[in-house]
């Protein structure tokens, strides 16, 4: 009987013990909050500067539409480049709308953006 309880309790604290891997660090809990924050919020843009340096306002098309989150970074591609930052050095961040130029056209839109701030 009391071997019957104790592979019970066995049993028991092994399903206990196997939950999903939790976050650990503060950028992995940055990135968590900012993905809620892009679901939220239906963004499909994302922004990433220095403080002190240029503060964007007009954007091509192309900059900041692929984005991806990895191990407390995320990657931004710039229609060019891909750009990665560490999300353990975020300032602020914020939603703001920007203007978006048209590739090779004059046309512009606005844009709801998540713009963060290094």
């Amino acid at each position: 009987m009391k071997r019957n309880i104790l592979l019970i309790i066995i049993v028991a604290m092994s399903i206990i013990g196997c939950k999903k891997d939790e976050i650990h660090t503060e950028a992995e809990k940055t990135a968590e909050h900012l993905k809620e924050v892009i679901s939220e919020n239906k963004l499909k843009r994302i922004v990433a500067y220095k403080t002190g340096l240029f503060e964007p306002t007009t954007l091509p098309s192309k900059y900041g539409v692929e984005f991806s989150f990895k191990d407390g970074y995320i990657s931004i591609f710039d229609g060019f480049n891909t750009d990665s930052y560490n999300l353990a050095n975020l300032k602020t961040y914020q939603i703001r709308y920007l203007t978006i130029t048209a590739d090779f056209s004059s046309n512009t839109k606005s844009e709801k953006t998540l713009i963060l701030t290094f």
